[in-house]
């Protein structure tokens, strides 16, 4: 049983590290056939191009499942160093997603 996978690919997370000023985070619904919510996160390049530097099936949308992405999967996948140049994270309007991003920030 899946529970949660976060993943990324190495030429897009170079490009998150060279353009590391921007990251967008939402969640969509019903893309795959177990119709779990899949998390997706982008940024931009210099030329306004955008690319996905991490994508995570999740196995909900509760709480604990956004602390477990923006607390664990992003730092892990992407590295701390990197995530200190990030001057702006964009949302939606769903708390949860915008109360985890406020829990890693207390955490650093």
């Amino acid at each position: 049983m899946l529970l949660g996978v976060a993943w990324c690919h190495e030429d897009e997370r170079i490009l998150f590290e060279k353009h590391s000023q921007v990251l967008m985070f939402d969640c969509t619904h019903q893309t795959n056939i177990e119709r779990r919510p899949l998390g997706i996160a982008t940024g931009g390049d210099q030329n306004m191009e955008v690319f996905t530097p991490f994508r995570v099936f999740m196995p909900s949308q509760q709480q604990w499942v956004f602390d477990w992405i923006f607390c664990s999967c992003i730092p892990t996948l992407m590295g701390p160093e990197i995530l200190e140049r990030t001057m702006l994270v964009l949302t939606d309007v769903d708390k949860q997603i915008y109360g985890a991003f406020d829990n890693m920030q207390e955490a650093f």
